[in-house]
């Protein structure tokens, strides 16, 4: 599927933390059937231990003070196998900043992780 280049919440980048990207600015705001964040996990990995990874949608109105939007069901990934796609509905009436938020946890050596994210108006 084709994307618009102003709606690329985070271009392929590697994570070794937990990682916030750059706002993104909707002057228009969200249409009323929302939209929906694609996350794309094309890898995870660690040498020893557990690791966790959760990715959630966060909205400011001001580009300084950012909120929980939306988290998905199925955002978090818990096993090196556990790559593809991730789909994060979300929808606002007054803000028009929007971030995405990857949260690294549990106990793994050396994790290390890889994603891209854009937003859409299909849905899966």
């Amino acid at each position: 599927m084709a994307y618009d280049a102003n709606l690329v919440l985070q271009a392929l980048t590697t994570q070794t933390a937990s990682f916030t990207s750059t706002p993104i600015n909707l002057p228009s705001g969200v249409p009323r059937r929302g939209l929906k964040a694609v996350v794309n996990l094309t890898a995870i990995t660690q040498t020893a231990g557990t690791a966790t990874l959760a990715f959630k949608i966060q909205e400011s109105q001001d580009n300084t003070t950012f909120y929980d939007l939306a988290l998905p069901s199925n955002g978090t990934k818990s096993t090196v196998s556990a790559t593809g796609e991730i789909y994060i509905p979300f929808s606002s009436l007054e803000a028009k900043y929007y971030q995405v938020v990857a949260t690294l946890g549990g106990g793994a050596t050396s994790p290390s992780y890889s994603f891209e994210a854009k937003v859409g108006t299909s849905h899966p």
